[in-house]
This record gives structure tokens, sequence and C-alpha cells, in this order.
């Protein structure tokens, strides 16, 4: 369809030996001579493709964001994790750890993998926990509240 994606603008052009990457990916050949385009606009990532762990794999030093909604958090979190809820995004982009990967986390795994798909579209390294903090707290792993107690799903 004419018109459709990006403008010739936001292209730039690579010699046959090509960019490194884009966005963790290596680019492939889109023109005769094998030249690469490739666009300054992130990359879109079907959720259904983002990588995954589990919860009895992750690190007890892994960067977390928490994407759930304020009354979730304060139930309940990973202690050391950061709070950025979904509904506040990509607003609060900016309070995003800067550190890969980041280890998204909501109640069940499916606000998380729309974050974490977001993310790798813009160059980060992300995975979605899965089953979300149900299956963390299935797995017998901590949640704290901001008092510091014991804290739960919600």
């Amino acid at each position: 369809m004419r018109g459709a994606g990006p403008s010739p603008g936001r292209l730039r052009r690579h010699s046959p030996a090509g960019p490194p990457s884009v966005a963790g990916r290596a680019a492939t050949p889109t023109r005769p001579g094998g030249h690469f385009l490739v666009s300054t606009y992130y990359r879109p990532v079907h959720p259904e493709r983002v990588p995954t762990v589990q919860a009895g794999q992750v690190a007890a030093d892994a960067t977390i964001l928490d994407v759930r909604e304020d009354d979730e958090w304060a139930a309940g979190h990973i202690a050391g994790s950061t709070h950025v809820p979904l509904s506040q995004l990509p607003a609060r982009a900016a309070d995003i750890p800067a550190a890969d990967p980041l280890v998204v986390v909501c109640r069940v795994g499916a606000r998380s993998a729309q974050v974490a798909a977001w993310l790798l579209g813009q160059g980060r390294e992300a995975v979605n926990l899965t089953g979300g903090l149900d299956a963390w707290a299935a797995a017998g792993r901590p949640l704290v509240t901001d008092a510091g107690g014991p804290g739960f799903v919600r």
C-alpha cells in the first residue's frame, strides 16, 4: 500500500556490510545490491514473541519492573523492584531502570508482556515473568509491602 511505513526521510542507507544490528536483531538487505534500509522508528514486537522467564529462574539481583496499578503494588511487590504502572507509560518512561535486561512483571503476565514488547521495540532487553506474580508467589518467592511486611498478590 502506497504511503504505508516510514517516510523516506526516516530511513538511513547502509553499505552492503549493513548495520551491526537493529534493536538487537540482525538486519536483512532490503534493496537491490544488498543495501540495508533501517527505520529510525521503533520495531513493533508482538507480546506473544516476547522472551519469558520462570519465577524460579529470576536471579536475586535481577532488575525488575512492576507494571501493576497502585493498589496492586501496595498489597505486595518484589523487594527492590521499580513501579511504573502500565496506565502511566510512556509518560513515565524516564522512570524505567536503564539496566538491561529487565524482568517485567504484573499479576498474570499479560500487561507485562505488552510492556516487554514495547521495550524490545525501543531497543531494550526485556523478558516477561511467565504467570506474573501469581506464579512468583506460587513458587514460594517473597513479596513485601512498602512498610516491609509480607505482601500478597492482588
